[in-house]
């Protein structure tokens, strides 16, 4: 037997859409790509009523064009020409604007860090690199999370591929069974992205996995704060 249709499916997909239009407002395209991309995923994957789905549909279309209408985005990706009522080849051409702009940012990221032996010394090496993005990330990991997240405040983009790339390897050493790392990589995660609740879920995963199960629930708690769903 199916499960009944639950129309706050639907309006979780417009809320995101939302989010998308607004990011493109406020000219973070990247932000707005990843916004979209979920709502193009759930489109594909959600069971709603023929009314709430022709809705949804319409505004998709109607934010498609506002896309191809972006200066800011044929400034990034060039023209594009979307079509209507096709989710399918909308949802790949987003996944491969993803895709590209997280291999630049990689890049980024794994560029080879300056070797420092103490505060003092780090704060020195961070004044002499070059981009400002890897001047995140060193702060990041040296505990400086209020710089960090000063100077991630204009800079969704960053954010978006700093988050992604420490709660991915948090996954990866919660699966390997490093626990104490796997917090380690998640808590800076939420430097990047403290209204992430799939971060604290992901974290309370491992509490789960450690038995500490207090802090389990604590951590839940607080990703229920972003997001009670």
């Amino acid at each position: 037997m199916e499960k009944p249709i639950n129309r706050e499916d639907a309006g979780r997909i417009a809320h995101r859409l939302t989010e998308a239009k607004n990011s493109l407002q406020q000219g973070n395209v990247f932000s707005c790509l990843l916004a979209f991309r979920d709502v193009l995923e759930k489109m594909m994957t959600t069971r709603m009523i023929p009314s709430d789905k022709k809705a949804l549909m319409d505004d998709i279309n109607d934010f498609q064009t506002t896309i191809a209408k972006s200066r800011l985005f044929r400034e990034l990706y060039g023209p594009v020409t979307f079509r209507d009522n096709e989710i399918e080849p909308t949802l790949e051409l987003m996944k491969q604007l993803i895709q590209i702009k997280n291999e630049e940012m990689t890049e980024l990221l794994h560029e080879p860090e300056p070797k420092h032996e103490t505060a003092e010394s780090a704060t020195e090496a961070v004044k002499g690199v070059e981009t400002p993005f890897k001047t995140v990330q060193i702060l990041i990991e040296k505990g400086d999370h209020a710089k960090a997240q000063e100077m991630l405040k204009d800079h969704d983009d960053w954010a978006s591929v700093l988050a992604e790339t420490y709660n991915n390897a948090g996954i990866d050493h919660r699966r390997a069974g490093r626990f104490d790392e796997a917090v380690k990589e998640f808590r800076k995660a939420l430097v990047a992205s403290p209204r992430d609740e799939g971060i604290y879920y992901n974290m309370a995963r491992v509490y789960i996995s450690k038995e500490d199960f207090q802090t389990a629930a604590e951590t839940i708690n607080e990703g229920l704060k972003i997001n009670h769903d």
